[in-house]
């Protein structure tokens, strides 16, 4: 394993010419204007190298010399960034097996590492040499529905949403979106002794969940927020405390059936859309619970266009998936570490639901100088507002397997580790839920549900009929 060179203090200066300095040095000399003894002199370069240069010799690196050439390393680099923009990025210990699989297929035996296996050191080198190129990073994780997402089909969405989007302001375009807020505040750095085997900081945690709707304009107003606890119906001090304008309901399962999403219209979104002149467009996910019949008629009555986005694509077309919760969730954690922290946290081994409205309260408070900034930026990184199907095309995997360079052996060493890695991936699991005929990016209409679902219902009896002939 390569350590890192440390002089030893009583040891001479070494090199104290720069290579601007040498190169002159060299071309006086080669050109007879000086000769080495006063060139040594006038530079102040010791003699012995000057010979040397001018012979040739010890013309290599200092320090140890490295175990692959320029173009190699190159080569490492590029597949990286390709594997990466795969979505497939690989660890250090993953880019430590494959440099010993191309060794092997090399032939080539490395004396510095063990069974042409690198160490850690000579990786963390590796990426401090290429420190231009190559950085890691936490990674978020999508799943394989998610990665499955392909650019025709965010081109075949946007091709429909310029058309739905045509002449509406953004103040009259929204979207809208449920995320849970937990009692887990995860993990935060602490001092510990160096010693110690096992760092653990006492804080009470469980599995509680509110669920909360977020709703916002393209132009950034943030509309009050909705809770759902869970339970038959919400006690007066599940409410109180709360954000002003903040409604509470409860459901069995905690989160949002179609009988509270259809409240959260009528009393959070339908009052503001009857505000608004002209057309207006709302934008969402293609929940089960989301496509209600009653919602599309009272979005008839107030001109109201209902567009959903496609399967699967809500990390990157999701205004308040790609900006806003990730600092609205942040911010939650170091709230509820506080609060932890205090007499009344203390005293609970949970969020309680009486807690939960002022909790609420703060985060949002905290939360509300970038608010609406955040909301924009969803919008503007989504390519809704202004629409730029450019923005979340580029969030997808720019390359393909055939953009390896697999006629060397570095590109094949890094095509075996894709192939293992993608071996059964795209192939997609078999469904029988029935989804309803909403084409992404084009707006649905109360009728053509209500027919789907008539049709729906006949062929269902006639299959039934059939089956009891038999």
């Amino acid at each position: 394993m390569p350590n890192k060179y440390v002089p030893h203090p009583d040891s001479r200066a070494y090199r104290r010419y720069s290579d601007e300095k040498l190169e002159a040095c060299l071309t006086d000399i080669a050109t007879g204007k000086m000769s080495e003894r006063k060139a040594s002199a006038h530079y102040n370069i010791p003699r012995q190298t000057i010979r040397n240069k001018t012979k040739g010799l010890h013309s290599g690196k200092i320090g140890g010399q490295k175990v692959f050439s320029d173009d190699e390393g190159k080569e490492f680099v590029q597949h990286i960034s390709c594997v990466a923009n795969l979505g497939f990025p690989i660890t250090k210990t993953d880019f430590r097996f494959i440099v010993k699989s191309y060794l092997d297929k090399k032939k080539k035996n490395i004396k510095c590492f063990k069974n042409n296996y690198p160490g850690r050191e000579w990786c963390n080198l590796f990426l401090k040499r290429h420190d231009k190129e190559l950085r890691e990073r936490f990674a978020h994780n999508i799943s394989k529905k998610r990665a499955n997402v392909t650019e025709k089909i965010v081109i075949d969405f946007f091709d429909h949403l310029e058309q739905e989007l045509d002449g509406v302001p953004p103040e009259n375009i929204f979207n809208f979106d449920e995320t849970g807020i937990n009692d887990d505040p995860r993990k935060k750095k602490v001092i510990f002794s160096r010693k110690s085997k096992h760092p653990q900081l006492v804080v009470n945690s469980s599995k509680v969940n509110y669920s909360v709707m977020f709703c916002g304009t393209a132009n950034g107003e943030v509309l009050p927020p909705y809770v759902v606890y869970k339970g038959t119906q919400p006690l007066v001090t599940w409410t109180q405390g709360g954000p002003p304008g903040t409604r509470y309901a409860a459901s069995k399962s905690g989160w949002f059936e179609q009988a509270t999403f259809e409240n959260w219209f009528d009393t959070v979104l339908y009052p503001e859309l009857k505000k608004k002149d002209g057309q207006k467009v709302i934008i969402c996910d293609n929940l089960t619970s989301h496509i209600s019949l009653y919602v599309l008629r009272q979005c008839d009555k107030v001109k109201t266009k209902f567009i959903c986005l496609p399967p699967n694509s809500t990390h990157i077309l999701q205004p308040f998936d790609v900006s806003f919760f990730s600092p609205l969730k942040s911010h939650w954690r170091k709230l509820l570490h506080s609060w932890k922290q205090t007499k009344e946290g203390k005293k609970y081994t949970t969020v309680t639901k009486q807690a939960f409205p002022e909790l609420l309260h703060e985060l949002l408070k905290a939360n509300a100088p970038k608010a609406s900034d955040n909301v924009r930026a969803g919008f503007r990184k989504t390519g809704i507002y202004p629409t730029d199907r450019r923005q979340p095309i580029g969030s997808l995997p720019e390359f393909g397997l055939n953009d390896l360079n697999i006629s060397d052996g570095v590109g094949q060493a890094f095509q075996e580790y894709i192939e293992h890695i993608t071996e059964n991936f795209t192939s997609p699991k078999s469904t029988s839920r029935k989804r309803l005929p909403v084409e992404p990016g084009k707006s649905i209409s109360s009728e053509e549900v209500a027919q789907y679902l008539e049709e729906s219902a006949l062929k269902k009896k006639s299959s039934k009929s059939v089956k009891g002939k038999l």
